[in-house]
């Protein structure tokens, strides 16, 4: 998991379900008790999403959605 995604999901007390990477991209599902909005995913319960974008332009972009994102990022 990227350094900058690990630091934010440990912040908030949260223990990393998933790590997806792409060209540009990580994305990470994770679980954190003090939040009470959940999916279940895999059969596993998340309920904050985080991705971290590169791109040339404004180099590094953090995503933040609970219990997911639903839209593009």
């Amino acid at each position: 998991m990227n350094e900058i995604l690990k630091k934010n999901v440990n912040g908030v007390g949260a223990k990393n379900i998933e790590t997806l990477t792409g060209v540009g991209l990580v994305s990470v599902s994770a679980y954190a008790l003090n939040v009470r909005r959940r999916l279940t995913a895999r059969e596993k319960s998340v309920n904050i999403n985080m991705a971290l974008r590169y791109n040339s332009v404004e180099k590094k972009r953090l995503h933040v959605g609970t219990p997911v994102m639903t839209s593009e990022y």
